[in-house]
């Protein structure tokens, strides 16, 4: 199934209420950070932005305050707001352990703006500021085979399917494979 098509999680539950009860109390900004954390994992993005919002009226300094403004930015889909807060959070502590995840945002905001290779250049640098992150190529991958889509097809855009595939008179599965690569790139067979 997919992502898009999932039930959001319950907006009940000890999780919820817990949250809900710090809420009641909340004030100081750590307690205005990990409440929007919350808030975002339990998919009420509302919430998560109104604890970003008090966060930052408390102090707009804290990097991961900041980091946490530019997730609720791209979880609401305003990209270029998500890189720009993204980008603050970099510049007030560019060597925070949490400048990956940072780095991620902006790459996933490029990616939602349709700003394929800009998203894969920051995904890469999230597997260089953290290594062990490779839970970051499935978002690498996507990128580069949609802006390969969006270059090769603005490149070759009257290049067909066939006409790469009759050119040379490979072995038919070497053909089938050329054409499978081409025709995932957005190349019309005919």
């Amino acid at each position: 199934m997919p992502w898009a098509a999932r039930e959001p999680l319950p907006h009940s539950g000890p999780g919820r209420g817990a949250a809900d009860g710090a809420a009641a109390s909340g004030g100081d900004l750590l307690t205005e950070v990990m409440l929007a954390s919350a808030y975002t994992l339990a998919h009420d993005l509302d919430a998560a932005t109104r604890h970003t919002a008090r966060a930052l009226m408390l102090d707009g300094g804290p990097a991961w305050a900041r980091g946490r403004s530019g997730w609720n930015h791209a979880f609401c889909g305003a990209a270029n707001e998500a890189i720009e807060h993204f980008q603050i959070a970099r510049s007030l502590a560019p060597a925070d352990p949490l400048s990956y995840s940072w780095s991620t945002g902006i790459g996933s905001a490029h990616f939602m703006a349709g700003r394929y290779k800009e998203a894969a250049s920051w995904y890469r640098r999230v597997l260089v500021e953290r290594p062990k992150g490779i839970w970051v190529n499935r978002f690498l991958s996507a990128s580069c085979v949609l802006a390969d889509r969006k270059e090769f097809t603005r490149a070759y855009p009257d290049l067909t399917v066939a006409q790469v595939t009759g050119a040379l008179p490979y072995t038919p599965s070497f053909l089938d494979q050329v054409a499978e690569g081409l025709a995932s790139v957005g190349m019309r067979f005919s």
